[in-house]
């Protein structure tokens, strides 16, 4: 038996601190109804708000289509935008 119970216990809870800054990372996307969305309507110019607020309506639409591309061919723009972010986060936190 390797690692013993603190090895298991310490590997559990790195996922679990994994997988939290990777749901909160990717909320982070700007594209409606996430929360990264809102965050960067904050930072429009007053000139652009309208422009920004007719594609916040197809913010769902294009978040569907950018996963199912992304899954579907396997292109990786999902992970290898926000993959760095995590994985230097959880780096960070975890110290793995």
């Amino acid at each position: 038996m390797t690692g013993g119970f603190s090895q298991g216990i310490a590997d559990i809870l790195a996922l679990v601190i994994f997988f939290n800054l990777l749901l909160g990372v990717f909320n982070l996307i700007p594209l409606a109804p996430l929360d990264g969305s809102k965050i960067i309507a904050g930072l429009v110019p007053p000139a652009h708000t309208a422009n920004y607020a007719k594609l916040q309506h197809s913010g769902p639409g294009l978040l569907v289509a950018i996963i199912m591309i992304d899954y579907a061919f396997g292109i990786g723009v999902l992970w290898g935008t926000i993959g760095p972010v995590v994985r230097t986060l959880t780096s960070i936190a975890t110290g793995y």
